[in-house]
């Protein structure tokens, strides 16, 4: 709505107005995901959830300039006076510009993009108030030791920003929509891996199947914390416990551990010892040619939980992970059904003969 129409509305229909969108968007948040997305109406439910926290801003902003021009009818000559220099502050020379500009520009808290904060928004008690948390946070920044805002104090900062701001709920509002709009995402894309085509699976013995959070985990790696490469590697060195073969590490062997399972054994005195034989892996001086760094890879798929190694003297000793071991039963259940279906189709074949 214009400026010019809310200054037509009374204060009691500006609170209506405020109060019938607080409760919209109260109606919106408790919504099912699920239904939303079953229904297709993900697109419309977000773009009401914005109407209402637009409306929200907007009768607020409206209410608090009108409840401050009415205080400034009401004080006395020195107050009013002290109120008509606050507003003639340049933005740069009002107390409260040094703290919001550090939270704006430091902080930069995604909560409030889109806002535009104003000092003058706030009364001196609140402004004194935000100086105090403000300074807390920046001693936190400088000093570890220093203890951090409790959970009511970090509450408090959240309100009087959301106050210069505009909206004092202004983060907790963001939140829930941010949270309201993953839900939404991660039903979204469930349904659509569920409308996927179903296809059987046909192993060939020594082959490798990774399960789809691995090509999940490209899609919204960052910062090449999965990558390609180790994509790759997590294939070859499953695909050696697999066909349990060594050829692809030169020099390593497969021992059998006190519970049975294959540990693999690289001599060599470290990380570095562990290298892809000749042939088997890029070289890095010819540009088109893959390359893939070993103890990276490694030190990568450990981290995700795939491989589980420790260095031992002169020796690297590697085990599968929670997430090959469960891979490996998967697999094995599969078979096992498989060999079940196969076995009663031999049945019946006989049936018939």
């Amino acid at each position: 709505m214009a400026t010019s129409e809310l200054s037509g509305l009374s204060d009691g229909d500006l609170e209506k107005r405020l109060g019938e969108a607080e409760k919209e968007f109260d109606r919106i948040y408790r919504l099912d995901p699920a239904r939303i997305v079953r229904e297709g109406k993900q697109d419309e439910v977000l773009v009401r959830m914005g109407r209402a926290l637009a409306t929200i801003k907007e009768s607020r902003i409206e209410l608090d300039s009108r409840a401050a021009s009415r205080a400034t009818e009401k004080q006395q000559t020195g107050v009013l006076a002290r109120l008509q220099r606050d507003l003639r502050w340049r933005e740069g020379e009002h107390p409260a510009f040094q703290p919001l500009q550090f939270v704006a520009r430091s902080l930069d808290p995604w909560e409030l993009q889109g806002s535009a904060l104003d000092g003058r928004r706030l009364t001196e008690a609140e402004t004194a108030e935000l100086k105090t948390l403000v300074e807390r946070i920046k001693d936190g920044i400088r000093d570890e030791t220093k203890k951090p805002l409790t959970a009511k104090e970090r509450s408090r900062f959240e309100r009087l920003v959301g106050i210069a701001a505009g909206d004092p709920k202004i983060y907790e509002r963001k939140r829930k929509k941010a949270e309201l709009q993953e839900t939404l995402r991660a039903i979204k894309e469930e349904q659509r891996v569920m409308s996927l085509p179903k296809r059987p699976i046909y192993e060939e013995p020594g082959s490798i199947t990774l399960p789809r959070y691995a090509f999940s985990w490209l899609e919204t790696s960052t910062d090449g914390a999965w990558t390609v490469a180790d994509v790759g590697m997590l294939v070859a060195l499953l695909g050696m416990w697999e066909n349990k073969s060594c050829a692809l590490i030169p020099g390593s062997t497969f021992v059998e551990t006190a519970d049975g399972e294959l540990e693999l054994v690289v001599p060599g005195g470290g990380a570095n010892a562990f290298r892809l034989r000749n042939g088997a892996n890029g070289n890095p001086m010819v540009l088109d040619s893959g390359y893939v760094r070993e103890s990276a890879a490694l030190q990568t798929l450990a981290g995700s939980g795939w491989l589980d190694g420790t260095v031992e003297g002169l020796e690297i000793r590697i085990r599968l992970g929670e997430k090959a071991k469960k891979l490996r039963e998967e697999r094995k259940a599969r078979a096992a059904a498989r060999d079940r279906v196969d076995s009663a189709e031999s049945v019946r074949a006989r049936a018939w003969l």
